[in-house]
């Protein structure tokens, strides 16, 4: 069953509003409700308000909006000049990053673990983690290269090696022992820190089920994946996951609005076959419809609808800082489609089942030869789904589809049988292929150039 949510500030909640919050939702048909909360919330507030929605016959749950920090990515961020409590996350190019900080820091991992496990006693057994449960996307250089980090990629090199030896090293050529040291470093960071929190929630409420939403590097450059992650922070409980891939991408990252669906289904197809509920990113950010309009976010829920390998939508349709009546129109064209998204669900009961199979994965950068495939934070990327999409090309992440597009460092990861009958090559991957002995029909491959190329379609 599809099932919506809708995220509220905690803070927002009060005598005088409550009943209007619980009137929008109940109008919106919402199922769960997520109340967004700092580490440092006032516990007996949430306690209330968890236990008001409860009552009001919402499941609840909390969703952490900062851990490791989001840093210079957000609009309201600022270097306030105050000395950080923790090891801050430092990228290749030597800089810290102000509003981050260090998994790998001991004196943090104390704190955020049992920050989160004084919010796992506020009567509610969801908590979810923002995604800034990452590493890199914090800026222009992949982190962290912090000293911690430093020293683990060093041990693991088997030698003394500086931050900017690191970056030539690792992220150049093909696959070697610098990059590998990075990956092992990175993601055995994200788990440790994972296991800590996992051990102290467990001291209080070992029914808690905790999950931390993905990012791109989730899956490649942070040397793990949100499966994994979500495995160690759920412990013995039923896992959820909120992806990747927002509306408001459309209106402030220069994105189509098709190509942020396609996003979105790839992350959804590398959960298949996982016992893992997983819910879109259908953010408005930073909302009101001026800013995100409300036809980006029923365009969004729809297609993933149609897609069939969501469990439901974070569906952001009530403003986090204004009265609940201030903007209502996401709500309201939500409930104006509300018959037509539900019979989306019926009509594709089976889920998107004709169109060019995208041959994609995660965990490319690891082996990938970084002369050929320039170093992307934003990797895995459905370039190809992007290139059909945007030329109405119907698409599917799953199953044989009608044919296949295959397209740059994937085409390291898929046997030849999986595209015996031919595929729709970009030029990496034919490049690639040529070197794994596949007839493409290049006689040769020249030097590789990305400066000065534009898509231009």
């Amino acid at each position: 069953m599809y099932k919506l949510a809708i995220p509220i500030q905690n803070k927002s909640l009060n005598d005088k509003n409550r009943t209007q919050f619980v009137a929008e939702c109940k109008r919106a048909g919402c199922e769960r409700v997520f109340l967004t909360a700092s580490l440092e919330e006032n516990l007996e507030i949430l306690k209330f308000n968890v236990q008001y929605f409860k009552d009001n016959g919402f499941e609840v749950g909390i969703w952490v909006g900062s851990t490791i920090g989001h840093g210079a990515t957000l609009l309201n961020s600022r270097d306030t000049g105050e000395k950080p409590k923790y090891q801050r996350l430092v990228n290749l190019e030597g800089r810290e990053m102000y509003g981050t900080n260090c998994p790998l820091d001991k004196s943090f991992q104390k704190y955020l673990s049992e920050q989160l496990a004084k919010l796992s006693e506020c009567g509610t057994n969801l908590i979810m983690l923002d995604d800034d449960y990452r590493l890199s996307q914090h800026g222009a250089s992949p982190c962290c290269a912090c000293p911690l980090h430093m020293a683990k990629i060093s041990k693991y090199c088997g030698e003394d090696i500086t931050v900017e030896q690191l970056e030539k090293r690792a992220f150049s050529g093909k696959k070697n022992k610098y990059r590998d040291a990075w990956m092992k470093a990175q993601g055995e960071s994200l788990e440790e820190l994972a296991m800590a929190v996992r051990k102290e929630v467990d001291k209080v409420n070992p029914e808690a089920s905790i999950s931390a939403c993905s990012a791109y590097c989730s899956w490649d450059l942070d040397g793990t994946d949100p499966i994994r992650l979500t495995n160690i922070l759920a412990g013995n409980n039923k896992k959820h996951l909120r992806l990747h891939g927002a509306p408001y991408w459309a209106s402030h990252n220069n994105k189509p609005i098709a190509t942020v669906c396609e996003i979105a289904r790839m992350f959804a197809s590398f959960c298949s076959g996982e016992d893992i509920e997983i819910f879109s990113e259908g953010d408005a950010y930073p909302r009101p419809r001026f800013n995100t309009p409300a036809s980006y976010v029923e365009i969004h829920d729809a297609a993933l609808r149609a897609d069939g390998h969501h469990d439901g939508i974070l569906k952001y349709m009530l403003d986090y800082t204004s009265v609940p009546l201030y903007e209502t129109g996401y709500i309201d064209r939500h409930v104006r489609d509300l018959d037509k998204l539900e019979s989306i669900n019926v009509f594709f009961a089976q889920g998107a089942n004709e169109g060019v199979r995208v041959l994609i994965k995660p965990h490319l950068i690891d082996d990938a030869d970084l002369d050929m495939s320039p170093l992307r934070q934003q990797s895995p990327y459905p370039t190809a789904g992007m290139l059909l999409s945007m030329n109405s090309i119907p698409t599917v992440y799953l199953g044989d589809g009608i044919c296949k597009a295959l397209f740059g460092e994937n085409a390291r990861h898929f046997e030849l049988t999986d595209f015996k009958e031919g595929a729709i090559l970009d030029g990496v991957a034919a490049a690639i292929l040529t070197e794994r002995g596949v007839d493409v029909g290049l006689d040769s491959v020249g030097e590789w150039a990305d400066n000065n190329i534009g898509v231009i379609f």
